[in-house]
């Protein structure tokens, strides 16, 4: 999972999920993403309703 915790597809499992989702919060973070690449993330892999909502509480529009 570590190997590959920045590749989006063929996600298996809800572990894995949880890893994608929580080390984007953190990049977009601490890289001060902009609202749009949030957004796109939000639509494109953020399944979790935790991690949406952690998304949301984060990075408020």
């Amino acid at each position: 999972m570590i190997a590959h915790h920045h590749t989006y597809t063929d996600v298996d499992g809800i572990d894995y999920r949880i890893l994608l989702e929580a080390d984007f919060l953190v990049n977009a973070f601490e890289d001060n993403a902009s609202i749009e690449s949030i957004q796109h993330a939000k639509e494109s892999f953020f399944e979790t309703e935790t991690g949406k909502h952690i998304l949301d509480t984060m990075f408020k529009s």
